[in-house]
């Protein structure tokens, strides 16, 4: 675990304090909060509307909403100040969904906190304090989602708890005790959508569950599944990216497989007939990264180069055209890009690619201005410089938005503000890079949907 001395947290989002939520209104903050008597974090794990962060100590404290317990601490009072869980002992790992949190302990075993999803009815507080998970013994990592929380052994099994009622669950009905997932073992990595969800598990091979309308499991069939079947004909993938109901895999010799819906041909393999079994990218043989966003990918290429392939409709293909594609077209004017990002799920979409040099070039769709050009509506085909970027080491896209972090430790992002996202101080959309207010030593961000996240190395932010 990467640990950081003196790390302070800063949010964009929308958060609850203590406040808000007793008269249920969101404060919505538009420029980086700290969260205040936390100096010494290994990680953050966030809930919908609690968070928590795991110490040096190996002691963990958590702060916002609380009605079901989510902080552990013994009482259902809300708090906008980190409050420690008690019970915990010492803890090596965390992770939160929706209302509760989990904590892997150093002696290998589980305790968990806030809303239990294996009771059949919802109750004012389901624990307060922290419970141990019967059934579980030399844990190597716990994760939690939304309704069911697994842990995986060291034996190579995968044990799962909760509520299993939805169709991309591996087991059926509710059970506050961990049961096996059959074939499920040695899993390295997991991606996952509203319809499916698939797992890396070595040497390469890729297993997935859930809804398979279009064949998006890769098993050769359409009927949704429980438990992990093995997707056909792939034995050496190395990463793994879904989007709706599409999923690509790199390999480890540089090209790359799809499967699932292929209506716009974000299959990559020349038609738009939908796939059971994975097919070859036409093309593709030296990818470093994939990004999926649903109906079109791309691929980073170890020459520095761009290639995206499917719908096109924004222009997010990057190729000067509006034309989907069902073959790899490479993207104009980009021979040293180090990284790629994709966004826009259920809006414009947009791909943007980080340069050797420190410079962003985006494309596609620009409704709020996520492609940093100072104008908004004008989606374009043709990539293009966002304004004002030339120390960038790092990128990650949302909805609707974009954030960079720059050599300096400062963040600047751009798009979408609707809820402050950018971390200027208003919610107006921004057509140009903005710099994030309070932030100077920054050492990594995250994006996702409509909130920006970025942890500090320093108390001097």
């Amino acid at each position: 675990m990467r640990l950081y001395s003196k790390l302070l947290v800063v949010v964009i989002a929308v958060i609850f304090n203590a406040t808000s939520c007793a008269t249920k209104k969101p404060v919505v903050p538009l420029t980086p909060i700290t969260i205040k008597e936390i100096a010494t974090v290994s990680k953050i794990a966030v809930g919908t509307n609690h968070a928590c962060a795991l110490l040096l100590n190996q002691t963990v404290q958590c702060w916002g909403r609380n009605e079901l317990g989510q902080l552990g601490n013994g009482t259902t009072t809300f708090s906008d100040n980190p409050t420690e869980v008690k019970g915990l002992g010492s803890v090596k790992n965390i992770d939160a969904k929706d209302n509760y949190t989990c904590a892997l302990l150093n002696d290998s075993r589980v305790k968990c906190w806030g809303y239990d999803w294996s009771n059949e009815t919802p109750k004012e507080a389901d624990s307060v304090l922290p419970v141990e998970v019967n059934g579980l013994k030399d844990v190597l990592a716990v994760s939690a989602g939304f309704g069911s929380t697994c842990a995986f052994l060291s034996e190579g099994q995968v044990k799962c708890w909760g509520n299993f009622s939805e169709p991309n669950r591996p087991l059926k009905g509710r059970s506050s005790v961990p049961k096996i997932v059959s074939d499920l073992q040695s899993a390295t990595a997991i991606t996952q959508t509203t319809s499916h969800r698939c797992i890396l598990v070595p040497p390469g091979k890729v297993k997935c569950w859930g809804n398979s309308i279009f064949g998006s499991l890769g098993n050769g069939s359409q009927k949704p599944v429980k438990s992990p079947s093995q997707v056909e004909g792939i034995d050496s993938a190395i990463s793994i990216s879904s989007g709706a109901y599409t999923t690509c895999v790199r390999l480890t010799s540089g090209q790359v497989k799809c499967w699932g819906r292929n209506n716009y041909g974000q299959l990559g393999d020349g038609s738009k007939a939908d796939s059971a079994i994975p097919v070859l990218v036409k093309g593709i043989n030296t990818a470093t990264k994939v990004a999926a966003e649903g109906n079109h990918s791309c691929a980073l290429l170890l020459s520095g180069e761009v290639a995206c392939w499917g719908e096109n409709f924004f222009g997010q293909l990057g190729n000067g055209t509006r034309h989907d594609t069902s073959t790899p077209v490479m993207v104009k004017g980009i021979t040293n890009a180090v990284d790629i990002v994709v966004g826009g799920v259920g809006g414009p979409k947009y791909s943007c690619a980080l340069l050797s040099n420190g410079q962003v070039k985006c494309w596609g769709g620009n409704h709020f201005g996520q492609l940093g050009r100072k104008t908004r509506h004008q989606s374009s085909a043709h990539p293009a410089f966002v304004e004002k970027i030339n120390r960038a080491k790092a990128i990650s896209a949302g909805n609707g938005h974009v954030c960079i972090l720059d050599s300096r430790g400062q963040v600047n992002c751009w798009g979408r503000n609707a809820n402050g996202q950018l971390g200027n101080g208003t919610k107006d959309d921004s057509f140009s890079p903005v710099i994030v207010k309070g932030i100077s030593s920054a050492t990594s961000i995250s994006v996702s949907g409509i909130h920006s996240c970025a942890v500090l190395k320093n108390s001097k932010v």
